[in-house]
């Protein structure tokens, strides 16, 4: 008769956030007070049900100022966070290209324009001939 063993550890990702909170003798009240964001969001952050979190950039600051205020590697943190998420933290954000001016200046410019146009009213800089 052989008998089996069944190890009760699962292989886990967790990095155990709460327990390093609670070894710093820390309440998550007072790292809400602290930090000011909601303690949902903190007790999220320490699930890593990174889902609950407001989205955005609020979530690597709320990430980046739990990890601070418990002392804890920021970048340890969000790169669990950002895994969880399914972003590569090799993205750079989108850079915006800025439309050029129309031939007028600008969209204020050539409205103004038309303005002046159905008004009567001649251009600031030109004189009357």
């Amino acid at each position: 008769m052989s008998i089996q063993v069944v190890s009760d550890v699962l292989p886990c990702s967790c990095l155990r956030l709460a327990s390093a909170r609670e070894r710093k003798g820390m309440s998550l009240e007072a790292i809400a007070r602290s930090t000011r964001i909601a303690s949902g969001y903190l007790e999220a952050i320490e699930a890593e049900d990174f889902g609950k979190l407001p989205g955005g950039v609020y979530n690597t600051s709320y990430i980046r100022q739990y990890a601070r205020a418990i002392g804890y590697d920021e970048r340890v943190l969000l790169d669990q966070y950002h895994a969880k998420a399914g972003l590569r933290t090799d993205q750079t954000p989108p850079v915006l290209e800025i439309q050029k001016a129309t031939r007028g200046g600008n969209r204020l410019g050539a409205a103004m324009s038309l303005f002046r146009g159905h008004t009567g009213e001649k251009p600031r800089g030109q004189h009357p001939a």
